[in-house]
């Protein structure tokens, strides 16, 4: 990763929107900002994977969420926990802006 520079007596802000703002947050620690605007962000992987496949086949498919859950760790070596943005904001000392619709359907007003 390079080295981060800043102009003399400068702010930086960050925007993520949806998995962007996820991965601001999801990386061995939070992202350095001074302040952030996370728009859509998902709380957890299991809602966020629940939310998605309901989406598409309606809510009996919350039913089949854990079948595509229990892959992550076998496929990709890491645990769902290690993927939520709910539990790393907490690690963040900058002031957050959390932006969310009624619309949304990936990220519901709920979370």
């Amino acid at each position: 990763m390079s080295k981060r520079t800043r102009i003399a007596g400068g702010s930086v802000g960050v925007i993520g929107v949806s998995l962007g703002g996820a991965a601001a947050l999801l990386g061995t620690k939070p992202i350095q900002a001074d302040a952030l605007v996370l728009e859509a962000v998902y709380s957890t992987f299991e809602r966020a994977v629940e939310n998605r496949i309901a989406m598409r086949i309606g809510n009996y498919g919350r039913i089949l969420a854990p079948l595509f859950r229990w892959q992550v760790k076998p496929r990709l070596g890491i645990s769902t926990s290690s993927l939520s943005p709910l539990a790393a904001i907490s690690q963040l000392s900058a002031p957050v802006l959390k932006l969310g619709g009624t619309k949304d359907r990936h990220t519901l007003p709920s979370e």
